[in-house]
């Protein structure tokens, strides 16, 4: 059986060949946040965990450096600054860990900058970049980290939310008016991300010929999984995952509001 990836994590530094550079990918956004959370624990939890993790949990632990987008990027300011702090002594530890939350949206600057830090460590600090979209790092950047998948992730997607992201889906998929896509999208403008996570998940599942027990959990949605995956569309269903994946970076980047990129995605789902 597969090791679970903190398990992993958790042998490289008990054994003391904890790696100085994380990429942790899939799963949901809130997973791979709960990951770093996890993992700042196990660094910093030492003969008082519950101590060390409200700190954590609040953002107020001195040796844990979190770097998160600003007007939808991380530009080279930002590593920059980082950078700096990782230069300082640990307050309360033997290291400093740097969390760059949604990775992938750190410009070229940002990225070249943040290459030479990964190729020339500081001590034990270790840096940890999150990232929906590993594909929108440099290889250079991605070759000098130990990867870590988080995989699917379900459970952190709630009931409701699935269902309507397999509604949508076969609205758009199976020509049905797309008002009904539309009226679905409408509910979810205010956090669209869940909704993303469980389309994609949906659409992975059935690629390789199955369905994550979590994701389909009522008969009607297993009809339209089933209708799908005797389709045969692979290719199809790997473009609908690109469209996707693209409303997730125009949503972060700011370049549509959720409501007109909902929309839009699900009209460019239908082409397919």
């Amino acid at each position: 059986m597969k090791e679970a990836p903190f398990d992993v994590l958790k042998k490289r530094y008990t054994s003391g060949a904890l790696p100085h550079a994380l990429l942790v990918s899939g799963g949901t956004t809130k997973s791979r946040l709960k990951f770093a959370g996890d993992t700042a624990l196990m660094l910093f939890g030492g003969a008082d965990p519950t101590a060390a993790g409200q700190k954590i949990d609040s953002g107020n632990h001195a040796d844990l450096i979190r770097v998160m987008p600003e007007n939808g990027s991380i530009r080279v300011s930002a590593i920059k600054e980082l950078i700096e702090k990782l230069r300082m002594k640990p307050f309360s530890s033997d290291r400093l860990f740097a969390v760059i939350e949604d990775s992938d949206l750190m410009n070229a600057q940002a990225q070249n900058k943040l290459l030479k830090t990964l190729e020339e460590p500081a001590g034990n600090n270790v840096i940890m970049l999150l990232a929906a979209n590993t594909e929108a790092l440099r290889a250079t950047i991605r070759s000098r980290c130990m990867k870590l998948n988080l995989g699917y992730e379900a459970a952190d997607i709630e009931r409701t939310v699935r269902d309507d992201a397999v509604k949508l889906l076969s609205a758009a998929l199976f020509g049905k008016p797309l008002n009904e896509a539309f009226a679905v999208s409408d509910t979810h403008v205010a956090d669209p991300f869940p909704l993303l996570d469980a389309m994609e998940l949906f659409l992975r599942d059935i690629i390789v010929g199955g369905l994550y027990p979590g994701l389909v959990t009522d008969d009607e949605n297993r009809v339209i999984a089933d209708k799908m995956k005797d389709k045969g569309y692979d290719d199809a269903l790997l473009t609908g995952i690109g469209v996707i994946e693209d409303t997730r970076t125009v949503l972060r980047l700011g370049r549509m509001n959720a409501k007109n990129s909902l929309r839009d995605m699900a009209l460019r789902l239908r082409k397919y």
